[in-house]
């Protein structure tokens, strides 16, 4: 993926470990403490029918609007007080399809990483329900490659064989989120084990930016809309306590 979605991860990783370093700072201010890491895969819709429009006008392949959705997270929690981060990669199916007497693919790919805050609704030693709210940002890239095989002179005579298209954005994730620990440590004092969790959700994107290829803009470009619902399936560990 592009350094737009590279940097968004950076900086959702440091926000993370500065919040969790200021709620470990003060084991006594929470009754209630746990956390949890996993990684999580499902759907994703988007809208990018003004996308499909323009490729269809060129004579290449249309995308579908479903995402195969695959990434992972982890939050800790403080009594009532949620905190994590997460990242997500979005995946159509590729796409081959000729222009002339040339043969080519298309790939389209998204990515999202977000810093999360939220409020625990409900709590038990087994079972942990809440809604999120995260900010982040992401990225979109299409890929064309020119299919077949090439000798190393006909690349240095052609060297235009792929090229890639993307654009990026602020994005505001809205989720609700339940956990379930399958528990192999129990105690008066708390529980630890395998979690199995369901993340329902809407991503919400404010402000994108232009097509670009690498530092250049593109202008003219279609609308690309990273706003969507989604719901996914998350496998991990993590525990409860006291």
């Amino acid at each position: 993926m592009n350094k737009r979605i590279q940097i968004v991860g950076i900086f959702t990783v440091a926000l993370v470990f500065i919040a969790f370093s200021l709620l470990m700072a003060d084991e006594n201010s929470f009754k209630k403490a746990g956390g949890s890491g996993y990684f999580s895969i499902g759907m994703s819709k988007l809208d990018i029918g003004d996308l499909n429009s323009r490729l269809a006008a060129k004579g290449y392949p249309e995308f579908s609007d479903n995402f195969l959705s695959m990434g992972g997270g982890g939050h800790t929690f403080r009594d009532k007080l949620v905190i994590g981060g997460e990242g997500f990669g979005l995946t159509a199916s590729e796409e081959k399809f000729s222009l002339g007497n040339t043969a080519y693919k298309a790939n389209l790919a998204v990515g999202y990483g977000f810093f999360d805050i939220g409020y625990m609704l409900f709590s038990s030693k087994k079972v942990n329900i809440f809604p999120m709210l995260g900010i982040g940002g992401g990225g979109a890239s299409i890929t064309i490659i020119q299919s077949g095989t090439a000798s190393f002179d006909d690349v240095l005579s052609n060297p235009k064989r792929n090229t890639e298209l993307s654009k990026g954005a602020f994005l505001l994730n809205l989720s609700l989120n339940a956990e379930y620990f399958i528990t192999f440590k129990e105690s008066k004092e708390g529980v630890g084990g395998l979690l199995l969790g369901v993340q329902a959700g809407y991503t919400i994107a404010p402000f994108t930016s232009d097509w670009k290829i690498d530092e250049y803009d593109v202008t003219g470009g279609p609308d690309f809309n990273f706003s969507g619902p989604y719901l996914r399936i998350e496998f991990g560990g993590g525990g409860m306590g006291r």
